[in-house]
């Protein structure tokens, strides 16, 4: 049996679809709040009360974690600090001049890599600066933007999807 819970908020914090929980989980939650319940069924006092900064728009932690799409990757640690590899379509060979996939065995290597460095978070925005990237067209500031289905867009290499994102959204 499952339970639907509707809406519910991204790891931004913004609304967005529904979330299924199991039954087990829902009954536990259930018991929890009986449990917090006085003799005359009224709830308890809240034990923990929000403060103004849990109010505030998201911060960098929304941003770090593993992100990817069709061919392509990008982490970003809890210090703003991240790598992003794609796949090129370009197979190395002798007359290759510039950034290649090679395959190993049967694992294909990404040719295409950048570090990133985030600087600024404002809500859903953060400033980033692209270094180090085997496209130097790609090199200097980008901006990051978290949507509504548990996306990242970034400016120069695409959409990146998180794990609750929708099924194709950020490519096969």
């Amino acid at each position: 049996m499952t339970i639907t819970l509707s809406p519910y908020r991204n790891r931004a914090g913004y609304r967005r679809g529904r979330v299924h929980v199991p039954f087990a989980v829902a009954a536990l939650a259930a018991l929890t709040v009986a449990a917090a319940c006085g003799s005359g069924g009224e709830p308890a006092a809240p034990q923990m009360r929000l403060s103004a900064a849990d109010a505030s728009p998201p911060g960098l932690v929304h941003f770090s974690g593993t992100w990817g799409r069709h061919g392509a990757a990008l982490t970003i640690d809890s210090t703003g600090h991240g790598e992003a590899s794609w796949r090129t379509y370009e197979w190395c060979s002798p007359a290759t001049t510039g950034p290649c996939d090679d395959l190993r065995g049967h694992e294909i290597i990404s040719g295409g890599h950048a570090r990133l460095t985030i600087n600024d978070v404002r809500g859903r925005d953060a400033t980033a600066v692209l270094s180090d990237s085997t496209d130097p067209t790609l090199v200097g500031p980008v901006t990051l933007t978290l949507g509504d289905n548990d996306d990242l867009d970034v400016t120069g290499l695409g959409r990146f999807c998180g794990p609750a994102a929708p099924v194709g959204w950020c490519g096969a």
